[in-house]
This record gives C-alpha cells, structure tokens and sequence, in this order.
C-alpha cells in the first residue's frame, strides 16, 4: 500500500514537472493570439546552400512573410491580414511531435508545416525544412506576439478597406482615411519590434525616404489599385490621396530620431484631412 502510494506521489509530481516544461516552453499564453512574422534566421551548413538559398530566394522569402500581420484564434482558424476577408485558413499544433500546420491561409501560406521551438518572452520560433534545389535548408522564423496598444489593426472596422466593393466619394473617403489609420499603427508597432522596414508590405502608393515620403505615379497593377473594384475607383481614391497629400505640403514633414514613426504620423495627418 505504501509503496502504491509512493509511486502514484513520484508519478504525480512528474507529469506536474512535464507540464510546467511544456506551459514554460509555450508560453503562459499560448500560440493563440495575434502575431507579427518578423523574420526568419537561417542556418546553412554549406557552400551550396548559400548559394541556393542567399543568392536565389532569400529576398523574396522575407518579402513574402517578413513584417506580416497573423493570427491564430482559439478555433483552428487562421488570418492574415493581407487577405482579411477571405475564407479563414486552419492551423493545428502536434503537441507530441512539436509540429504545426497551417493550411489555406493565403499567400505564402498555404501550405505551411514547422516545428515549435517554443514561445519565450513573447516571441515565438518556428523551424521550416525548406527545400531550395534540391538543398534543405533550415530557417527558425521569429513571432512576435501583439500587445494590447496594437489590437486595434486586427478589428474588422481597421480592414474595411480591404474590401473589394464599388464606392461612391464619401465612401471612398472612408476607406482611404480606415487605410491611413491602419497604416499608421502598423508603422508604430514596426518600429517598436522590428530592426528593418518592408515599404512593399504597405499597399500604399508611396516612396519612403529617410524623413520624407513622396507619392507615386498611379500604377494600375499595384496593391494600392487592387484594392479596388476597378481602376477607375483607384484613380478616383488617388486622386484624393493626391489632393491630401497636397494639403501637407505647406506642413513640415514630422521629424524624429525614428523615420518609421515619422512615416506614422505622416499617415495620421494625411488621414485628418479626410474628416
């Protein structure tokens, strides 16, 4: 009997021990939650692989997942913002194997299967085999949980814009004074986590500068114009784009130490003129 109960006491104490690895190896919160893919770090053990993977993808493996928006909700389900309002994608997390999928979820993500590393001061590792001619070659990418100052990119009323619908001028307004806003956040919350910058990342018609910013000519095959129904709807949304921008001209542009956030507030005096 004795003995009964000293094994059921070492059995209990261990899975306690198990489990506080695991919640340690987690985090206290979970992978559930709002994140910002920061980067990935790579591990190449050979000439080969650098020349596969630093000469031939590295850049357009940042640009299509560096500094973007996801989340993983409570019910399987998976968002990223740049395609907020299609059908959800689906995550799943193998507490055995470590491994986690996310299928369906938009470009770059698709068809996604890495290995937790864990979640350490709100900041989560991913490992992904990536095959690149034939070499495998390691990248960890890096998560950055969201906090509460920045819930507000993720609310639907923030991504209206996103929404490929006809718009009259005042609704056209809206939408361009919601991206502005969304923008300016997303500037900020950069500039806190990240130590690089994606000007691709905004589907905003503007070149970024070190403490200015200048609006290019309409492309009718960029983000910006996809945004919207038709290109005549994305002139029309330049044209005003255009027309505020004008309005700031006679304003100093913001300065600062940090040219992201002076992006930010740039945003946040352009998005004023739409009230």
């Amino acid at each position: 009997m004795v003995r009964s109960l000293l094994a059921l006491f070492f059995s209990m104490i261990y899975v306690s021990c198990e489990f506080g690895k695991q919640k340690q190896e987690l985090g206290e919160k979970g992978i559930a939650g709002n994140w910002l893919i920061l980067y990935p770090k790579h591990e190449l053990a050979n000439t080969r692989q650098y020349e596969a993977y630093t000469r031939a993808v590295q850049d357009s493996i940042v640009s299509l997942l560096g500094l973007k928006l996801v989340s993983f909700h409570n019910d399987g389900s998976f968002v990223q913002l740049d395609s907020f309002w299609r059908e959800k994608g689906r995550w799943h997390f193998n507490p055995e194997s470590k491994s986690i999928f996310i299928r369906n979820a938009g470009l770059g993500l698709d068809f996604f299967k890495g290995m937790l590393m864990g979640i350490r001061n709100d900041t989560m590792r991913i490992v992904e085999n990536v095959d690149i001619n034939g070499e495998m070659v390691n990248l960890t990418w890096h998560l950055k949980r969201v906090d509460d100052k920045y819930q507000d990119l993720f609310r639907p009323e923030l991504n209206a814009w996103r929404k490929q619908e006809v718009s009259d001028t005042a609704a056209l307004r809206m939408r361009l004074q919601s991206m502005l806003k969304f923008y300016s956040g997303y500037y900020k919350l950069v500039s806190k986590e990240s130590s690089y910058f994606l000007g691709s990342r905004v589907f905003l018609p503007f070149t970024y500068y070190q403490h200015a910013i200048g609006l290019r000519p309409f492309d009718a095959e960029s983000n910006f114009a996809r945004v919207f129904s038709s290109e005549q709807e994305a002139r029309r949304a330049y044209d005003l784009l255009s027309r505020a921008v004008e309005k700031q001209k006679a304003r100093r542009f913001p300065s600062g130490k940090d040219f992201v956030i002076e992006y930010a507030e740039y945003l946040e005096r352009l998005a004023s003129t739409f009230n």
